[in-house]
C-alpha cells in the first residue's frame, strides 16, 4: 500500500470547534538572503510522463486534481487530433497513463478540460473542450464533451442532451479557450464559463442531474465574438457570490460582478482591471497577506500596437475598493510572450512567490520561464526577485499550461506545464529538504452531502499571531489549466495554527483553532445530525472510501 493510500484509510471523523469536522495527517520574520541549495528539478520522465501529441495551436491544457479520491493528485492532459488524451494517475509519486482503460478513447482534436463534481455524488466528472485550429483532420463530432465518472473511475461519455451540445462546432479558424466552473447563482451546482479566441464565450448553468442551460443571452457577454482566453471565478467584492475575471486577448477585460443570482454586469473599467493588451493566463492570490485577492495576468512584452505592453498585476487594499495595476513597479511586468501562471508559496515561507511560462506564438520562448521570489514583508507590498536561474526554471521551452501540485505529499509544491511539442514537464521541488526549518500545511475543505461537494469558491484563512494568509478554492485558473482544490500554505517558522477558517461558498464558515503544521487536514461544515441530511452526509462518506 502507498502511503497515500496510508493516509486516507487512517483518516478519522470527529467533531471539531464550532462543529466543524476533521480528518488529518501528520506528515515570521522578514527571510534573509535566498538559500541557494532551492531547486526544481525534471523528473517527468522517471515518474512516468510519456510522450505527448498536441494540438496545433496557442496552447495545450493540464489539470491537477485527485480525481480517484485517493488522497494524491493525478494529472490530464488534453490530446491532439489522432490520440487520445493523457490521464495520469498518481501512485505514490509515480504515474501511469490510464486514459484509454477508463472509457477515454476519443481521438478527436482536445484543446482543454476541467475537472468538477457536476452530479455532487463526490465523483469528478470531466468535461473537454475540442476545436481543430490549424489542424487538417476533419472536424470532430462535438465542441464540449462531457463525462461522468463511475464508481469503479471509468467514464461515461454523457454529452448528447445534456445542454451542452448545443455549443456549435468550432471550425479550423476558431481556437478554443478554457473552462472555469462555480455556483454562480447559489444553488449548489457548479456552472460553467467556456471561452474561444475568436468566436466569443459561453455561460451554462448547472440545472442537475447532468443537465445544463446556455444562459449566455442573459449577460454582457451575449453577442460578443471576440478572443478570449482563461476565465478565473472568485469574490473580489467579499458580498459571498463569484464574480468572473476574463482575460481578453487585444481588448479590455471583462469583470462579470455578480449580484448572487448569476445576474451579471461589467464591471472591469469601474474596478481598474480593463487594459486591452493580450492579455492570456490568470493567477488570483493574496499576495501582501492583506485579505484581499490580487491578480496577475500574463501578456506579451513589447509594443506591437504602439503601446508598451507588459504582464499586468491587479493589487487590491480593500473589499470595497478597485485595483492598481502595480506590475512595473513590482518588477514583474517582463514576462516574455507569457502564457500559464501561478502564485505559490515556493519555499513555504509564508509569503506568496509567482511564476509563469512563456513562448513567442509557435516557437521557443524568447526569455526564460519566470519564478520571482517574494522576499517582501510578511504583510505589505511584495518584493519580487528572479531567481529561476539559480532554482532550473530558466527553460526557453514552449511554456504553456501551468500549475502547482503537491505530487509527492512532502509538503511542497511541485510545477507542470505543457510544452508544445513535447511531453508534460514536471518539476519537483526540494523546499522541504533545503529549508526543513520552514513549516507548511494543506487544507483540503470538502461539502459532502451538497452538490459542491469540492467547495469550489471557498476560501480558507489561517492566522498565525498577527498574520492572515488566504487561499481560493477554484476550478479553472492558470492558462488552459487546473490547480487541485486544496489549499496549501508554506508557515516560515509557526509551528501552529492560532485560527483556521474556512469561509463556504455560502458565506457560513468553519473556525479550528491550535491546529498543527505539517500535515494535510480536511475540513466540512458542521455533521447533519438528523433527517434525509444525515444519511446523504453517511452514503457521501461511504462513496468517498
Amino acid at each position: 500500500m502507498s502511503v497515500f493510500g496510508f493516509i486516507v484509510c487512517a483518516c478519522t471523523l470527529s467533531l471539531a470547534p464550532i462543529g466543524a469536522s476533521v480528518s488529518s495527517r501528520p506528515a515570521d520574520s522578514k527571510a534573509g538572503p535566498i538559500d541557494r541549495s532551492l531547486r526544481l528539478t525534471d523528473v517527468g520522465a522517471s515518474i512516468g510522463i510519456g510522450p505527448a501529441r498536441h494540438q496545433p495551436g496557442m496552447g495545450t491544457g493540464m489539470n491537477a486534481a485527485d480525481y480517484d479520491n485517493d488522497g494524491d493528485i493525478d494529472l490530464f492532459v488534453a490530446g491532439g487530433f489522432g490520440d487520445a488524451c493523457q490521464l495520469y494517475r498518481n501512485e505514490g509519486g509515480v504515474f501511469t497513463d490510464v486514459a484509454l482503460d477508463s472509457g477515454l478513447t476519443d481521438l478527436s482534436s482536445a484543446r482543454s478540460a476541467l475537472w468538477f463534481d457536476a452530479d455532487g455524488d463526490n465523483l469528478l466528472d470531466l468535461v473537454i473542450l475540442h476545436d481543430q485550429f490549424q489542424d487538417a483532420g476533419a472536424l470532430g463530432p462535438r465542441t464540449l464533451a462531457l463525462y461522468q465518472q463511475q464508481s469503479d473511475h471509468s467514464f461515461v461519455e454523457v454529452t448528447i442532451g445534456s445542454g451542452l451540445d448545443t455549443i456549435p462546432l468550432l471550425n479550423t479558424q476558431t481556437h478554443a479557450g478554457a473552462i472555469a466552473a462555480g455556483d454562480l447563482n447559489g444553488d449548489d451546482l457548479l456552472d460553467l464559463v467556456v471561452t474561444t479566441w475568436d468566436q466569443g464565450v459561453w455561460v451554462f448553468r448547472n440545472d442537475g442531474l447532468m443537465q445544463f442551460t446556455d444562459i449566455t443571452e442573459d449577460s454582457p457577454l451575449d453577442g460578443v465574438e471576440s478572443t478570449f482566453w482563461q476565465p478565473v471565478m472568485f469574490d473580489q467584492d467579499g458580498d459571498d457570490d463569484l464574480d468572473v475575471f476574463i482575460a481578453h486577448d487585444f481588448f479590455a477585460n471583462f469583470m462579470l460582478d455578480n449580484d448572487g443570482t448569476g445576474s451579471f454586469i461589467d464591471a472591469a473599467s469601474d474596478l481598474g482591471v480593463d487594459s486591452a493588451f493580450n492579455e492570456m493566463g490568470v493567477a488570483v492570490g493574496d499576495c501582501d497577506n492583506d485579505g484581499d485577492f490580487d491578480l496577475y495576468v500574463s501578456n506579451l512584452y513589447g509594443s506591437p500596437g504602439g503601446d508598451q505592453e507588459h504582464n499586468v498585476f491587479f493589487t487590491k487594499s480593500n473589499t470595497d475598493a478597485g485595483y492598481t495595476e502595480d506590475a512595473v513597479a513590482l518588477g514583474v511586468d517582463n514576462g516574455g510572450w507569457g502564457w500559464g501562471t501561478v502564485f505559490l508559496d515556493f519555499d513555504n515561507d509564508g509569503r506568496l512567490d509567482l511564476a509563469e511560462v512563456n513562448a513567442i506564438e509557435f516557437g521557443g520562448a524568447d526569455v526564460p520561464w519566470k519564478l520571482w521570489m517574494n522576499r517582501g514583508p510578511m504583510v505589505g507590498a511584495p518584493e519580487y526577485i528572479a531567481r529561476e536561474a539559480e532554482i532550473g526554471f530558466d527553460s526557453d521551452d514552449y511554456g504553456s499550461a501551468l500549475v502547482h501540485a503537491d505530487i509527492d505529499r512532502d509538503g511542497d509544491l511541485d510545477l507542470a506545464t505543457t510544452v508544445i511539442n513535447r511531453p508534460v514537464r514536471v518539476f519537483k521541488s526540494n523546499t522541504t529538504v533545503a529549508r526543513p526549518f520552514n513549516h507548511w500545511l494543506v487544507v483540503r475543505p470538502r461539502m459532502p452531502g451538497t452538490m459542491n461537494t469540492r467547495a469550489i469558491g471557498a476560501v480558507v484563512i489561517i492566522k498565525t499571531g498577527n498574520v492572515s494568509r488566504m487561499r481560493l478554492i477554484s476550478a479553472g485558473t492558470s492558462f488552459m489549466a487546473q490547480v487541485p482544490a486544496e489549499a496549501h500554505f508554506g508557515l516560515g517558522n509557526a509551528t501552529s495554527i492560532d485560527e483556521l477558517i474556512v469561509r463556504w461558498p455560502n458565506g457560513t464558515q468553519t473556525v479550528l483553532t491550535d491546529v498543527d503544521t505539517r500535515q494535510v487536514i480536511d475540513v466540512t461544515p458542521a455533521v447533519p445530525r438528523s433527517g434525509s441530511g444525515l444519511v446523504e452526509y453517511l452514503r457521501s462518506k461511504l462513496r468517498s472510501k
